[in-house]
């Protein structure tokens, strides 16, 4: 009986806060690669977003978050794109960005360039990655939503995401943190995940390390697509369509037939238009 009580208001704060969340005014902040190669990712996150009753606006100013520039030592030029984000902070009250490694440039390392303390809890109060924010904000694990896709797949896990957002627990790091991909993941009926070794292993992309690093990046590219090759797994999905273009670009070259898929992308194909 008690657990009943405890349960129904548990159920019934979910509901508010979902409320409350629904109020509030969403930026969605589309990094510039994703805008360029991968607009339909974009717009299929933006609908899954707008489907559970969120206020959300793509941000057309904001064409990149400065991080080229600032991993290059162009830090003026990087400030420039930063000074941009800034300018719009207070104008919504959650920006959403569909990139682990954007998102944690904006919320970890914008803070080297700014001195004013309020700023660097607003960045950090106010600025989620797509799966952060269905997890930590609009708690989607804990909703009723509808979701099915009969599908096997894996899940590539960048390292930006991994180790600095911490969306699930790396194999190096003493945290006790949850896996808050597969706990959102597991919504979807008839999705089965299957792990592989090593699964927390670099893909070898790294932004500019792919470019000055190309040989090594791409043979640590081809060792982790393996691990996914020897698991016949044929569906890759990310949080990250850097990380995940890197690899589709070497199974393009070896003519392997693999597909990869951006998460905002399958969650949405997993919709069943109902919400409970």
């Amino acid at each position: 009986m008690l657990a009943n009580i405890n349960n129904y208001f548990i159920r019934l704060s979910i509901k508010s806060m979902t409320k409350e969340i629904s109020k509030s005014k969403i930026g969605l902040f589309v990094p510039c690669y994703m805008d360029l190669l991968y607009p339909e990712a974009a717009l299929k996150s933006l609908k899954f977003l707008e489907h559970l009753n969120l206020n959300v606006s793509f941000l057309y100013n904001l064409t990149c978050c400065g991080q080229p520039f600032f991993n290059s030592g162009e830090t003026e030029k990087g400030k420039f794109f930063m000074e941009k984000v800034l300018n719009i902070l207070n104008e919504y009250d959650y920006i959403i960005v569909l990139a682990a490694s954007c998102t944690s440039m904006v919320k970890n390392h914008y803070q080297h360039f700014i001195s004013n303390i309020n700023t660097q809890t607003e960045l950090k109060n106010k600025v989620y990655e797509f799966t952060e924010f269905l997890y930590d904000i609009y708690k989607i694990h804990k909703s009723k939503i509808n979701l099915v896709q009969n599908k096997k797949v894996s899940i590539l896990y960048s390292c930006h995401g991994l180790r600095e957002l911490q969306l699930a627990k790396s194999s190096e790091l003493r945290t006790n943190n949850i896996n808050k991909v597969t706990e959102i993941l597991n919504k979807i009926k008839g999705l089965e995940i299957v792990e592989i070794e090593m699964w927390d292993e670099c893909c070898g992309f790294g932004g500019t390390f792919s470019y000055y690093e190309n040989d090594l990046s791409i043979k640590m590219g081809k060792d982790l697509l393996n691990k996914f090759i020897n698991k016949n797994i044929n569906v890759i999905l990310g949080y990250d369509l850097s990380c995940l273009t890197h690899l589709k670009t070497i199974t393009k070259q070896q003519n392997r037939e693999v597909e990869f898929f951006y998460i905002g992308e399958i969650l949405y194909n997993s919709l069943s238009f109902t919400m409970e």
